[in-house]
């Protein structure tokens, strides 16, 4: 299954945060379970600065 996960903060950034043991796992959103599922997961980050563009995070 293909899921698009939208925050306003990097998911990516996160997961690797937690990997690493610096920030807790709750901050993914469930994202490397679904990962972990077999499933296709996409992250943008949702930018409130620009009136609700989704904005990819480089």
């Amino acid at each position: 299954m293909k899921i698009l996960l939208i925050n306003n903060y990097s998911i990516e950034n996160c997961l690797n945060k937690a990997n690493e043991g610096v920030q807790p796992a709750h901050h993914k959103w469930g994202s490397d379970y679904l990962k972990s599922k077999g499933n296709d997961v996409d992250t943008e980050v949702f930018n409130l600065d620009g009136v609700g563009i989704i904005k990819k995070q480089i």
